[in-house]
């Protein structure tokens, strides 16, 4: 029995780059294409673009209810919520 030597890929399986990735997120996002046309368009897997558009939407939601005053009571819960959740991270560390 031989061993192989020269192993020859037979996918393209992820040949896609992080840059068209990131290209297709933002047409997506920004409404100027839909999900099949721009995994087509930036040759990159369609379910792995709508995961990826699916987590930029919930950051960008995130920072919007970032940027609510601190006067306000929203933004204190949200203030006072994200520090609840940051201590109960960081309890098993002390």
């Amino acid at each position: 029995m031989q061993m192989v030597r020269n192993y020859v890929r037979k996918t393209d399986r992820g040949g896609w780059t992080e840059e068209q990735m990131k290209n297709a997120v933002l047409a997506v996002v920004e409404n100027k294409m839909g999900y099949y046309l721009a995994a087509k368009s930036f040759e990159v897997p369609q379910t792995t673009l709508e995961r990826k558009v699916k987590l930029a939407k919930e950051n960008m939601d995130n920072l919007q209810k970032l940027k609510a005053p601190l006067g306000s009571k929203s933004g204190h819960m949200i203030l006072m919520s994200s520090l609840k959740t940051i201590l109960s991270l960081l309890r098993p560390l002390i």
